[in-house]
């Protein structure tokens, strides 16, 4: 068996609006225009130019079947047979080196908090955010 890539990353937001705004025009991601974001009760996010969403965002007012998971961090150490997302840390767009000045003039530009750091040992510049939810983004710039 072989892995072929990272299908996409999920999660839940109480601001859908906000939230596709964020990774819409800050980020720059595209979604199905079709989609009402008031009725919507998941939308699938794209990198332009590709047909598989790497950001699946659904709205957390939406009553879903399924199962519900606790927190990491309320969790017992042995978790009783509970799952839960709450280790997770961050996920990584990767862009070409050329706009990483570029897309800090578009955040500063639209008041966005961000952090940067430029590795010394390898080509390679970071652009760190969060998202309108309190989800951190990495920016990975390199050729």
């Amino acid at each position: 068996m072989e892995l072929k890539r990272l299908d996409h990353v999920n999660f839940i937001t109480h601001d859908l609006v906000k939230t596709v705004d964020f990774y819409c025009n800050i980020i720059g991601l595209t979604y199905d225009k079709n989609i009402s974001l008031e009725t919507a009760k998941s939308l699938h996010l794209f990198i332009p130019g590709q047909n598989v969403a790497v950001l699946h965002i659904g709205d957390a007012g939406n009553k879903k079947k399924g199962p519900k998971y606790e927190r990491f961090a309320d969790l017992d150490k042995n978790n009783q047979g509970k799952f839960s997302t709450g280790a997770f840390d961050h996920f990584c767009f990767a862009l070409a080196d050329q706009y990483y000045v570029p897309f800090i003039d578009k955040l500063e530009k639209s008041n966005v908090e961000y952090q940067t750091y430029c590795h010394d040992d390898i080509a390679l510049k970071q652009i760190w955010l969060l998202d309108p939810n309190g989800v951190r983004v990495e920016l990975n710039f390199a050729d």
